[in-house]
């Protein structure tokens, strides 16, 4: 079998990834997992405004351009791997006013009930439980070993971070942030842009473009 990293042949996808920082280092494994199989999909390398962002790490793909000036080809598909939910808006935006094509990372360890919806561009990370009944927007990450109740809502471009519990019937509004193990209790709303620190528990809603912390979570900026 060719390997993902070898010459590209007709009707084959090339991956670029968006961002060789930490995030990016670790979707570069998760999508080199994902495509093992996928004799038509290689990895070409990363685009990172810091040419050097790899520094002596070893790596078979390389930094291969910056984000602003990189020009989209029609056998390329992109993974924005950048945490920050207004970064990886803008990105996208700029890639999508270039005609890019979006790849849709669900790495093959993650467990998918009934009508679950993932969206394009969205990155869901090793271990991860998406249960039934679930929308998932455009651009959103989620991280190792986080859980998605039944007939949660998840809105564009948000970020869940590793080991996040969101239960039954919560809707979170686009661009939202959560912090690593932060939990939220059924039923609740959780608004655009609002933040979830690590380790909180949500027991009631959250309010647009605020941060909230603590057991049980409290406003801690706004």
């Amino acid at each position: 079998m060719q390997s993902q990293f070898g010459n590209l042949q007709e009707g084959h996808v090339e991956l670029v990834i968006v961002g060789a920082g930490g995030m990016g280092r670790e979707v570069f494994s998760w999508l080199s997992q994902d495509i093992m199989k996928k004799e038509n999909h290689k990895i070409k390398g990363f685009i990172d405004d810091n040419p050097g962002a790899l520094g002596n790490l070893q790596y078979p793909i390389q930094v291969i351009g910056n984000i602003e000036d990189y020009q989209p080809t029609d056998q390329e598909k992109f993974v924005i791997a950048v945490l920050e939910t207004k970064t990886r808006k803008k990105i996208a935006e700029s890639l999508i006013k270039k005609n890019a094509q979006f790849y849709t990372l669900i790495h093959p360890s993650v467990i998918i009930g009934t009508n679950v919806h993932i969206g394009l561009g969205s990155i869901i990370c090793p271990n991860c439980i998406l249960t039934n009944d679930i929308s998932v927007g455009f651009f959103v990450f989620i991280n190792t070993s986080s859980t998605l109740g039944h007939d949660v809502i998840v809105g564009n471009y948000s970020s869940i971070n590793g080991k996040v519990e969101i239960t039954g019937n919560v809707v979170v509004g686009e661009e939202c942030f959560f912090g690593v193990g932060a939990k939220v209790i059924p039923g609740r709303r959780i608004g655009k842009g609002a933040r979830v620190g690590a380790g909180s528990i949500v027991i009631k809603n959250v309010p647009t473009c605020v941060t909230v912390f603590g057991n049980p979570a409290k406003i801690i900026e706004r």
